[in-house]
Parts: C-alpha cells; structure tokens; sequence
C-alpha cells in the first residue's frame, strides 16, 4: 500500500528499502521511532483512495500489506491486525471489516474513489455485486434493495455528470450516472427503511435475453410487533403505522389490486391490525397481493397490460420500466424555507416537496421555466416504513402548509392513530406517513431523473394520481 503507482515496489523487498526509522540517544537511552498507526497509513495511503483496489481490500479474505514503515497481516473478517514486532492488535476501523451485507456502506465507501478512467465505475464494482447478489442487480443496483437503493443522493448535492463513453451507458436513475460520492439517502447515515414499493419495476428483455425480469418486493421481513412499553404513545408504535400506512394507501387506490372485502368494512385500528397479520405473513405478501401479484407472480394478461411489448422494444441501453402512479406537478421555490422546494398542481395547492440533497441543478435549469409553469411528470415510488413526526406549529413544509389534513384518518370508533392529542401538550403531534416520489424530465419518450420527492400519504392520494407505464433512462 506504500507509493502512488504499481511501479513503486513492494518496500522491504529486493529492490525497495523502506524508509529509515528516526532513532535518538539521551542520556544514555536509545530512542527509536514507533511505525505509525495501520488505520492511518491505510487510509492515508494511494491504494486506498483507488477505486480497483476497493474489491481487493473488500472481497479478499486475508491482506499482507507492504508500507515503508513495516509489514501488516489482517485476516477477514477479524477486527484484528498483526505487525512485525506485536500480536494481535485491534483495529477500530477499516474497510476490510464493511459487511459484504451492507450494500448503503459500499457503496458509500466505493464512491469516494478515484479511477483512471471514470467509465470504469460499474466494472469496478462488479465484483462486490456478483459475490453478493450473484446477477441479480442492475446498473449497480441490486434487485433486493431496489426500493430503497433507487433513493440514492450525493453526499454534497452535487450532481456532476459522468462523461459518455460508448458502449457504455450510465443511466439518470443509476447512481453510476453521477461522478460524486453517494449516499444512501438525504437522511445521510442510512438508507430509507421501505414499508412497500408502490413501483412495480421491470427490466426489459434486452437484457435478460428472452423475457422480461419483475422485480420482487422488498419488504420480506415478517412482520414485527412493537414494545407495550411504546403502545401508551401511538407516534412510537413503528411497526404498527407502518403497516396502517400500507393498508390507508391501498384503501386511497394507491395498488391496482382489489382490496379484500374484511378490510374494505368498517373497522378499529387494532382491528385491521389484526387482521393484516393474520392474513399476510410480511409487507412484501401484502404488497403482492394488492399489486395482483400472488405468490410473486403477475400473470401474462397483466404483463402485457402495465409492460407492452410496444414499450419493451422502445427501451434503449440503460433503460428499466415502471407501472405506477404518477401527477403532473409544478415546482416553485419556498421562501420561507429555501431548502425545501415545493410541488404544487395547477391550483398552486402543494402535494409534496424536494428532498434536500437530491436536485439535480444542472439539469434542471436547463429546462424553460423549470419554476414558473413547467410541469414535470412525478413518480410514485414507495411507502416509508417510518413515519416523519411534527407538531403542528413545526416550521417545515408537510405540517406547516397540510396541518393535521395530512394524517386526520379516523377508524369506525372515531379514532386517529396518527395524530396524538394531550391537554396537557399546546400543539398535536402528528405522525405523517410518506411516500418517496421520483421527479422526472421526458425527451422522446424516456424519463431521467430529475430530482427525489417526498408527499404526505393523504395528501398524494388526496391529488388523484393515475397509474401509467414510464420508461426510465
């Protein structure tokens, strides 16, 4: 890991001396330089800063790293290094220690990484992808995570594009389309944890040779129950709104599928409750059924009607199709809050709002009176599993401009589970389920991704979105 090129040598070997160690006398004791610490001359190191180095420091199961200080010897996945003259040692951090699991901190930790040819950025991912998820991802997402790896930003919200190079292509919705350090979410740390995909995603025949590839839901987790310590405050009950969340969006006509005829009654929350956890076994069974999609299969019919054959031959290289809700919508700069940038209808009513991180400027400006009458197709992509929690005199869009109309649901005992009233509290708490949207720009046919979005679930539901069929590029 020693030098800044592959002509530098392996230091201490024939052919390369290290560097010589400071030594001293004092008052007859002799002093001698201690190495430097591992972690640091890792991360100060060239090798770690190289993108095609990032798999060999992933994927190998044990690493003998030469520097000009000394020797080091680390086994995988022990958090446990060893030098030329100690034992065991602990190490508080490195890259070799990412769990192969955890794709947000890879991926987080690949983008911050140099290449000599910037094309290279998906080949140098490949093999942490094929390892993991064997072929099932796509543009360096994989199938699995798709709902909540499509949420991707820049760690800075810049969007420097990266440069064409044929064949390859790099589509909007990648985030291999950007030259930048990803993370996983606006929310910075960690991806969003997803309650149901509202897009039914599909991954046309040119690229699985013969037939057209739906992607699973991501919600396979069975479901889970929340503390009764937590059951005297309803805004603390995540388990329990996330699957009420799922269930008031299909009841708003959010899923294509019929709702049963026991959930279609009146009913307490408790009881719907009940009710979803006896019927499905998780979120994904759920969310299968009400996209008409039992045991994970969709039918030939449906196939042809949300994906048409005429739609999959459109599909050019780096295109992916979705079948879901969408609304015509305007943005309009917040000047109140500059950050949150809204999303209004033609009656300047506000449906949601841009999340932070996530603009594209560049292209954006480009577009004509991008904030004085241009509409933009806007994309319904999923249900967070967490709801976003305020009080009604909270400073941010969603409360501010909705009040309790973003949560006001009430079940047949005249109840609201998502709003939290208290005498002796001034202001309501009120739990706002929402959904992520995709903001998009449309040239001859192909949608690319503008902007992320986010919408109180009533509210979006309350705007009237129609399902339709949108190429991504």
């Amino acid at each position: 890991m020693a030098g800044s090129d592959t002509s530098y040598g392996l230091p201490g070997t024939q052919g390369q001396q290290r560097c010589p160690k400071w030594t001293g006398q004092t008052q007859g004791i002799y002093l001698l330089q201690e190495i430097d610490d591992y972690y640091w001359l890792t991360r100060e190191s060239k090798w770690s800063s190289r993108g095609w180095t990032f798999q060999e420091s992933v994927l190998s199961p044990r690493i003998l790293a030469f520097s000009d200080q000394g020797v080091f010897y680390q086994c995988r996945p022990k958090p446990h290094f060893k030098d030329e003259d100690h034992g065991d040692q602990e190490l508080d951090f490195s890259v070799t220690q990412i769990p192969l699991s955890s794709y947000e901190d890879l991926l987080s930790e690949f983008t911050t990484r140099d290449l000599t040819y910037k094309s290279d950025i998906l080949d140098a991912f490949s093999g942490v992808l094929h390892l993991v998820y064997g072929v099932e991802h796509h543009y360096g997402l994989p199938f699995s995570d798709f709902s909540q790896a499509i949420l991707w930003v820049t760690k800075d919200g810049r969007y420097p594009m990266r440069p064409p190079c044929i064949p390859k292509s790099f589509p909007s919705w990648s985030w291999s389309s950007i030259d930048n350090a990803i993370s996983p979410s606006s929310g910075g740390l960690k991806w969003t944890k997803i309650s149901a995909s509202l897009a039914q995603w599909a991954i046309p025949p040119r690229y699985t040779k013969s037939f057209l590839k739906i992607l699973p839901n991501p919600s396979t987790h069975q479901h889970e129950l929340d503390d009764d310590s937590k059951k005297l405050f309803p805004s603390s009950q995540e388990h329990l709104l996330a699957r009420l969340a799922v269930l008031m969006a299909w009841k708003g006509g959010c899923f294509p599928g019929t709702l049963p005829e026991c959930l279609n009654n009146e009913g307490t929350w408790e009881q719907y409750d009940t009710i979803i956890r006896q019927r499905w076994e998780s979120l994904a069974d759920m969310t299968d059924e009400a996209y008409c999609m039992q045991g994970g299969h969709l039918t030939a019919h449906e196939q042809e009607t949300r994906f048409p054959i005429q739609m999959q031959h459109a599909c050019t290289d780096g295109c992916i199709m979705l079948f879901t809700q969408s609304k015509r919508l305007q943005i309009r700069e917040n000047k109140e809050f500059v950050k949150a940038m809204k999303l209004v209808d033609q009656d300047s009513g506000i449906v949601g709002w841009l999340t932070h991180h996530s603009i594209n400027w560049e292209r954006l400006q480009k577009i004509p009176s991008w904030n004085c009458g241009a509409e933009f197709d806007v994309l319904a992509l999923s249900i967070s599993y967490q709801t976003h929690l305020f009080t009604e005199i909270f400073r941010f869009i969603p409360v501010k401009e909705y009040g309790r109309e973003a949560s006001n649901w009430y079940d047949s005992a005249g109840k609201c589970i998502f709003i939290e009233e208290h005498d002796d509290r001034k202001y309501s708490r009120i739990s706002v389920p929402c959904v992520n949207l995709m903001v998009v720009e449309t040239k001859n046919g192909i949608r690319r991704r503008i902007a992320l979005a986010e919408a109180a679930l009533k509210v979006w539901i309350e705007s009237k979105p129609e399902f339709h069929t949108f190429i991504l590029g």
